[in-house]
C-alpha cells in the first residue's frame, strides 16, 4: 500500500497535525496510513473502521494502542490466534496465527467519522487485500466495516447484525458490535460477547 497517500486532503491534514494526549505525552506518533498487520497466510481477515488517531495512528497497527484493540486481541488471544493476551500498546513480540488485521480506511479520521468519498479512494486498498488466495473468512468488525465490504464485493439486501455469519461467493462473511470503549462502557460487547463468534468462525474452518 501507499504508507504516504495524499488522496484524501481531510485526511492529510488532520493525521499530520495529530498531537499526544496528556497521558501520552513523549511517545512518538507514526501519523500515517495504517498498513494491514498479521499473518502473510491468514485465512480469516478482520476489517475494522479505521486508526484511532491515538491508538493505531500512533503505533502503526491495527487496533493496537487503545482500548478497542485491549479487547479485539485478548479475544484473538482467548481462541488461539495471537501469542499473546495483553496488548496494549505497539509490541514488536505481537504475532498472529492465520489472522490478517486490516482497516475500510487507512487513514485516522476527526471524529472516526471518514467521508463516502474517504470510503472510495481507500476501498481499492482493501480489493487489494482480498485477493489473496488464502482468504476464506472476513470478520467485520462494526457496521461501517460491513457496509465497505459489501460495496467491495457487490453484496445487497443483508443488514448487519451482531453474530452474523454467511457464505457470499468464496468468503463467509461475519459480523461483531465495534470493540469501540464507548460499546464496552455500555455493555454492548464484551469478550463473552466477542469470543463465540471467534469459536464459531474456527468451527466452520474445521468443517471445510
Amino acid at each position: 500500500m501507499e504508507y504516504n497517500c495524499a488522496k484524501c486532503e481531510r485526511l492529510v491534514e488532520y493525521r499530520t497535525g495529530i498531537r499526544p494526549k496528556k497521558s501520552l505525552e513523549g511517545r512518538s506518533y507514526r501519523n500515517l496510513p495504517v498498513p494491514d498487520f498479521g499473518d502473510p497466510e491468514a485465512w480469516l481477515l478482520i476489517i475494522g473502521l479505521a486508526p484511532g488517531a491515538h491508538g493505531a495512528n500512533r503505533t502503526g497497527r491495527p487496533f493496537q494502542g487503545d482500548g478497542a484493540g485491549t479487547l479485539l486481541y485478548a479475544s484473538l488471544h482467548d481462541v488461539g490466534f495471537c501469542n499473546t493476551e495483553k496488548v496494549t500498546d505497539f509490541d514488536p513480540g505481537i504475532r498472529l496465527s492465520g489472522v490478517l488485521i486490516t482497516n475500510a480506511v487507512r487513514c485516522a479520521p476527526p471524529e472516526n467519522k471518514p467521508t463516502p468519498k474517504e470510503f472510495n479512494n481507500c476501498r481499492t486498498h482493501l480489493m487489494e487485500t482480498l485477493t489473496s488466495p488464502d482468504i476464506s473468512d472476513i470478520l467485520c468488525i462494526g457496521k461501517d466495516a460491513y457496509d465497505q465490504l459489501c460495496k467491495a464485493l457487490g453484496i445487497k439486501g443483508l443488514k448487519f447484525f451482531h453474530g452474523l455469519h454467511q457464505k457470499f461467493d468464496m468468503f463467509r462473511v461475519h459480523c461483531s458490535y465495534h470493540t469501540s470503549t464507548y460499546n464496552q462502557n455500555t455493555g454492548r460487547i464484551s469478550k463473552a460477547s466477542l469470543s463465540p463468534i471467534l469459536h464459531k468462525i474456527i468451527e466452520f474452518r474445521k468443517g471445510d
